[in-house]
This record gives C-alpha cells, structure tokens and sequence, in this order.
C-alpha cells in the first residue's frame, strides 16, 4: 500500500512539473503620464503580472501583421489604490514588418475589450523603430520581449468606461522567482494525504495485534 500510495504521488507530480513548465509569468511597473478622467492622478504607480501558457498556438490576425497568441490565463494590475483583474488576454508579436516601415513589436491586451464594458483593459506596448533584431529572433511569444531600455517605445494604457490613462512602462520582465503553481499546491496535498493513510493503516494494524499479545 505504501508503495501504492508513493507511486500515485510520483505520476501526480511529473504530470503537475510538465503542466507548470508550461505557464510563464511575466511582471510590469510604470508610473501614470496622462489621466483622461478622474479615477487615478499623474504620477501614480502602476505593477502588476499577466501569465500565458507558452503552448498555444498563433494566429495570423485580419490584418495579416504578425501573430497574435489568445495565450493570456490570469493578470493582476495595481493601479493607485486600486486593484485590476481577469483571466483572458492577447499577446501579438511582429517582427520587422514592413507594413509599419520594419517596425518590431510586442504587445499584451488584458481584458476582454468588450464595448460599453464597465471593466478596465490593460495594455502594454513595446516596439522599435530599428527592429531589434539582435533582441527578438522571431514572432513567437517564448521570446522574451527585448529591455524597455533599448527599444524606441515602452508604454501601457488603462482603458475603460471611466477613461483612458496612459502610463510609461520602465519595466516588463519575465518573473525571475518562480511563484509555487496550483497543481504543486494540490501535490502537496496529496502528498499529504497518501502519508496520512500509510500511518493510519500502520496504526490500526498495531491495534489488531495487540490483543494477541495479552492472551499469550
């Protein structure tokens, strides 16, 4: 039984390893530059994350400029005071497009973007001019977006029916200390549970032998 239980402990956890090497998490910070209404003031700060699963596949969007990932699982924005969050967005990538006179970009939608909407948008946009083609090799979202430092525009905007707030983006960045996933919160867990059980059974088994010994 306790070979049993650490077997299903073990298949638990390689599967819960491969599903988070799959999710990346990429942080931002910046400081609001242009308030169009009356809900956040110049000069506040701006942070957050946004996560994607590197797995899904791109699109070439109507445009036919770049590609566009529907990757975007779960985002969490601080504006001010106040706090911004959702489970759905975009990353598009192009690289060097003529269209935009070989202009390179990266850019995050967080939202949904729905007219008329009472919820906030958050959108990031990192391009270059020159194309960066040292920085980014290709169009896929598991290329890191080059430093904001080196491009020619790093800047983000809060849409939403209360206004729109542009703010400049001085950092965008993959998360350099991995946050513990759910699936490894749920191993643990069983982990736990599957311990439990072999002391349980070891418990009750030294119950049963026990009134042997005191008819001897």
């Amino acid at each position: 039984m306790f070979r049993g239980s650490l077997g299903l402990v073990a298949v638990f956890l390689l599967v819960a390893a491969s599903a988070s090497a799959e999710s990346i998490t990429y942080t931002f910070r910046g400081t609001i530059d242009f308030a169009g209404g009356s809900v956040w003031n110049l000069g506040d700060q701006v942070s957050g994350f946004y996560r994607f699963d590197s797995t899904t596949p791109g699109v070439v969007p109507s445009d036919g400029i770049g590609r566009t990932y529907n990757a975007i699982t779960g985002f969490i924005a601080s504006v001010g005071s106040s706090l911004i969050s959702g489970s759905t967005g975009t990353i598009s990538v192009h690289l060097d497009e003529p269209a935009l006179g070989g202009e390179s970009g990266y850019d995050v939608h967080m939202g949904r973007g729905a007219a008329g909407s009472s919820r906030w948008d958050v959108y990031l946009s990192v391009f270059d001019l020159t194309g960066f083609t040292s920085l980014v090799t290709d169009e896929s979202i598991q290329t890191w977006p080059p430093r904001v430092t080196d491009v020619t525009s790093a800047t983000g905007t809060i849409l939403g029916r209360g206004g729109e707030y542009g703010f400049s983006l001085d950092r965008l960045g993959r998360r350099s200390v991995p946050e513990p996933s759910t699936s490894w919160l749920v191993g643990i867990g069983v982990m736990g549970m599957a311990a439990l059980r072999v002391f349980s059974s070891s418990r009750d088994a030294r119950r049963l032998r026990s009134p042997a010994k005191a008819h001897r």
